[in-house]
């Protein structure tokens, strides 16, 4: 048995796999971390490899004491991987967009494919089909946005985002919400775009937290299952052990 500990800015999400198939999941936060290990090696004791996904980088210590005879890897870029990169700073490529790309060439082998992550930051990156991972661009999310807006102003509010009635704001707080949904919107459907142009039979996939503010069903894009980036690493894992 397999698993894989995705650590995202807030919350590690679990998944414990037997072989190819999802067995059991779930998210916990840092403070209940050892307490949730802890639980997970008791509920399965059969568990012999361990994938951590670490946008931190201080995991290792706190799962080695719990699973310390078991094996465990680091994400990283040195790796086998299913795919090759032509990125020119492999140390500083997230785990996040590691497990993307793995589950892109996984889930859709062969194809041309724009990854499309909404989580704290919006990444986009292209993966050819022959697995060549040209690379992609890094923006600010949704509550990154908000929390600038309001940061680096004098007088305009902090708010939490919402989806604007309409894109023509008629107060402050109706032109904040436009702009930044529509913003995220055009940037999206521009970046799409883009790729289209350059490659044949371009395959958008959408995957993190804030991809269900986009509006469903979305014209250009598939919206990946929750577990879609945890098959990536699962795969990851299976190709070093």
């Amino acid at each position: 048995m397999y698993l894989i500990l995705d650590f995202g800015n807030t919350r590690i999400k679990h998944f414990v796999y037997r072989e190819k198939a999802l067995v059991a999941s779930k998210v916990s936060v840092f403070s209940d971390l050892s307490e949730s290990l802890h639980k997970t090696k008791q509920e399965f004791p059969k568990i012999t490899a361990i994938l951590i996904a670490d946008v931190w980088g201080k995991a290792k210590t706190i799962v080695s004491e719990i699973f310390s005879s078991q094996k465990i890897i680091i994400c990283n870029l040195n790796l086998n991987m299913p795919f090759t990169t032509c990125y020119e700073s492999p140390t500083s490529f997230g785990a996040d967009r590691i497990a993307l790309l793995s589950a892109i060439c996984l889930a859709y082998p062969k194809q041309n494919v724009l990854g499309i992550d909404l989580g704290t930051c919006i990444t986009f990156d292209f993966i050819d089909k022959n697995a060549k991972h040209y690379g992609g661009s890094i923006s600010p999310g949704f509550e990154m946005r908000y929390k600038s807006v309001h940061h680096f102003t004098g007088q305009l509010p902090e708010l939490s985002p919402k989806k604007p009635n309409s894109l023509i704001g008629v107060d402050t707080e109706s032109g904040i919400h436009s702009g930044i949904y529509y913003g995220i919107l055009h940037e999206i459907e521009g970046q799409i775009e883009f790729y289209k142009a350059r490659f044949k039979n371009l395959t958008v996939i959408f995957v993190g937290g804030d991809s269900q503010r986009l509006p469903m069903p979305y014209k250009n894009g598939i919206f990946a299952p929750n577990n879609f980036s945890a098959d990536g690493l699962r795969h990851i894992l299976e190709l070093n052990i």
